[in-house]
């Protein structure tokens, strides 16, 4: 997610990084985390640091945020929170319930299967616990989020709506396919009569003899 622009978030970003910069408790992380101290601190991770801020609370409560677990799981609900769009950037549009449904049954399990597999990799227990609770929350999050919007009902209807357009156009499909295999066939009709060769001949033929008709009547009037 890009950078915050709005100023009241960026001061508290600003604030948060240099509270990050310092260390403080948060020394335990850096040393069993590498790479998470400059994640921190990196303005274009802004949204996501917010996002955990706003939903966790601050970091610098050192009440709150003193154990490898608490700690784990702010930075990596900030971690997967620039990975995906944020519930909040996502709610009361309906237009986006495919995308929240694909987040809820798709991403974030994935997500999940890989925090397992990179457990086993590493036996680091206290890294996949923390990034177990910081995803099953924000599929919790999205969870609310597709229930609020009725979801459920709103795909339905798109995906009625779409059969019914699909057999709509079917029906065109087949109606011009009908009608391109009649006219190779039988060609088009003039007074209903379907213009072919032969019928063409044979119409010519009865116009001429009409023709000749008439002259012969009016010459026999004469």
């Amino acid at each position: 997610m890009p950078a915050v622009t709005n100023t009241t978030d960026l001061s508290t970003f600003q604030s948060l990084a240099y509270y990050f910069q310092n260390g403080g408790l948060w020394n335990y992380l850096y040393s069993r985390l590498p790479g998470s101290q400059a994640y921190l601190q990196n303005p274009n991770n802004a949204s996501g640091i917010l996002y955990a801020y706003q939903t966790l609370g601050d970091p610098k409560n050192s009440g709150q945020y003193n154990s490898p677990y608490s700690m784990l799981i702010w930075y990596y609900t900030a971690y997967y929170a620039n990975l995906y769009p944020m519930p909040s950037a996502l709610q009361a549009v309906q237009a986006n319930c495919q995308e929240i449904s694909t987040i809820i049954n798709v991403s974030l399990p994935n997500e999940l299967t890989n925090s397992a597999t990179q457990f086993v990799a590493d036996n680091n227990s206290n890294q996949h616990i923390g990034r177990t609770i910081a995803l099953n929350s924000y599929i919790s999050a999205f969870n609310s989020l597709y229930g609020n919007l009725s979801c459920d009902t709103y795909l339905a209807n798109v995906a009625t709506q779409n059969a019914q357009s699909a057999a709509a156009a079917a029906s065109n499909l087949a109606t011009q396919n009908e009608v391109a295999a009649y006219t190779a066939t039988q060609g088009t009709t003039v007074l209903g009569i379907p213009v072919t060769t032969t019928n063409i001949a044979i119409v010519v033929a009865i116009l001429v003899a009409t023709i000749l008709g008439v002259i012969a009547m009016k010459k026999n009037k004469e």
